[in-house]
């Protein structure tokens, strides 16, 4: 069933290697014992496919999305990356799931799927998605509304600096930034009580 869909293609720059249009890829440099090519066995490298080849007695890890990529679209073009979309497993190398593309196309498909290391899901968290949408909140007012990075630190429970980072994008970047000044309201301080 697999043969009737799978397509096999040439690995670029490795003679007597094949790869195939749902990321299989085979050695006729050492066929097994029927004559017929020997599958390689993949391994994970931080959940990537891989392969290894012998290049000059050394051994050279190839990734399998990359191999698919460049055998059956073309190498990558400058600036561009491979990408797996629209199942973001990286361990899916089918040629179906696959596309040269942009590092901030990438990223943003890794946001658009829940697999971004974004927000509170990031390993250096220190704020819910809720108080971080506050600080940009409370940032955005104009003087003298505006409270000074310690005073919302202070009424949430949060870092100066942390404030600050969020404050200016530097952190939570993707949180919406208000394009607009909220109406005056009372002393931010007051608010947060």
């Amino acid at each position: 069933m697999i043969g009737a869909m799978e397509e096999w293609r040439s690995v670029q720059g490795q003679a007597g290697y094949e790869v195939s249009s749902i990321g299989r890829v085979r050695s006729w440099k050492r066929p097994g014992p029927d004559g017929e090519p020997r599958i390689m066995r993949p391994f994970s490298s931080d959940g990537y496919m891989c392969v290894e080849f012998l290049v000059g007695g050394c051994r050279k890890k190839k990734f399998v999305h990359r191999l698919v990529l460049e055998a059956f679209v073309g190498p990558a073009p400058a600036g561009m990356e491979a990408c797996h979309y629209p199942d973001q497993t990286r361990s899916n190398c089918k040629l179906s799931n696959l596309r040269w593309d942009t590092r901030k196309e990438n990223s943003a498909d890794k946001i658009r799927c829940g697999f971004s290391q974004l927000g509170e899901k990031g390993p250096g968290a220190r704020v819910s998605s809720g108080t971080a949408i506050i600080i940009t909140m409370l940032a955005a007012l104009e003087p003298p509304d505006r409270a000074t990075y310690v005073e919302i630190g202070v009424a949430l429970g949060v870092n100066t600096t942390t404030v600050r980072d969020i404050s200016v994008g530097k952190s939570w970047p993707h949180l919406p930034r208000p394009a607009y000044k909220p109406r005056r309201v009372a002393r931010t301080a007051a608010l947060l009580r």
